[in-house]
């Protein structure tokens, strides 16, 4: 599995307990996620549900934790406050695979083995914090990994299938432009087109035939476009998302859970009446909304990625730039994952 795809799983999965433990997402990026929980056993849990999940994924890639706790302000979604910087400083210090928490978790937690670890000095101004390493257990189930999707090509959009009666002249540069951009793609390669010109100039037939052209050759096309007289948030990607879920053998499932679907009617209310049943999403803040919803939409991406490299064109308001995204990272194994649309959650996977 590749660097991308095993980023888009790690995240997916850390979604996963985040949602289940009912915490709020505090911030995230570089090597952290920083996650609020409403008590010191529920973060306890968590921690060590996150470590036994991960582990059992993927024990070459194993993380590390710092549980803190105390009060905190909350300034227009800022969270800031001296637990933030003893959680960043036991995560900082601990060991991968291990869970440090101070002493204030460790008696408000109540259940636990606890190893006591020393002391920490806290930015520098001789605070002293105790710090204790948790006693967790690997999981003795086996491993479940994303169930493999029938290969299925994606059918053209709509709005692509249809071929003009004059064939495409000139635009050698650009086509050889596109052409190494998705030869990079093919290597594992994240590209990103953007197709300027004036209105009239041209982007649209370009993107569309070279579009047509990846799909003659095997590769899945999405297209999202965006309406100057409809102001949808994240509209490209709803009807991009929209096309694709509907190609997929039963919308994707099981690779794709009935969570990460429910975590898309924001984005596609339809799935509620095409799938009965779907549990609805409960919300929680802005912050944590928007990482479900976002691991979601690289979960679909993943899985569908699984089975063809792919390309996403998104058409936006005429004389602005057409990009052009695609994507596909390919193993030793021969596994692919979609390397599209990534949101920087963690480059590299920590919890504070």
């Amino acid at each position: 599995m590749c660097a991308d795809a095993v980023l888009a799983e790690h995240v997916h999965r850390v979604a996963d307990v985040v949602r289940s433990s009912g915490a709020r997402i505090v911030s995230t990026g570089g090597d952290t996620t920083m996650v609020a929980f409403e008590s010191a056993s529920a973060a306890l849990a968590a921690g060590i549900e996150l470590q036994q999940t991960l582990a059992a994924w993927l024990p070459a890639l194993p993380i590390r934790i710092g549980l803190s706790t105390g009060d905190v302000e909350w300034n227009d979604g800022v969270c800031t406050g001296p637990p933030l910087r003893i959680a960043a400083e036991l995560f900082a210090r601990a060991e991968v695979g291990q869970i440090l928490v101070n002493n204030v978790v460790r008696w408000l937690a109540g259940n636990g083995n606890f190893t006591h670890m020393g002391f920490a000095e806290i930015d520098g101004n001789g605070e002293q914090v105790e710090m204790f390493a948790v006693e967790w257990r690997p999981l003795t189930a086996t491993t479940i990994d994303l169930a493999p999707v029938e290969p299925r090509p994606v059918p053209l959009p709509a709005a692509l299938s249809n071929q003009p009666r004059q064939r495409l002249v000139g635009r050698e540069p650009e086509w050889a432009t596109l052409s190494e951009a998705w030869k990079r793609c093919e290597a594992g390669t994240l590209q990103v087109v953007l197709i300027g010109g004036e209105a009239g100039a041209g982007k649209t037939r370009l993107a569309a035939e070279f579009a047509r052209h990846r799909h003659d050759g095997g590769a899945s096309v999405l297209l999202g476009t965006c309406d100057a007289e409809l102001a949808l948030p994240y509209q490209p990607w709803v009807h991009a998302l929209d096309h694709l879920l509907r190609s997929l053998p039963d919308f994707g499932r099981p690779a794709v859970g009935n969570r990460d679907l429910a975590d898309l009617l924001v984005l596609l209310p339809q799935l509620e009446r095409m799938l009965p049943g779907l549990p609805r999403p409960a919300s929680a803040d802005p912050e944590t909304d928007r990482y479900l919803l976002f691991s979601a939409v690289d979960r679909v991406l993943s899985v569908a990625a699984q089975a063809t490299p792919a390309a996403v064109q998104r058409r936006p308001l005429p004389g602005r730039h057409h990009p052009i995204a695609a994507g596909r990272c390919q193993g030793a194994g021969g596994d692919r994952g979609w390397a599209a649309m990534r949101r920087p959650l963690a480059e590299s996977p920590g919890v504070a």
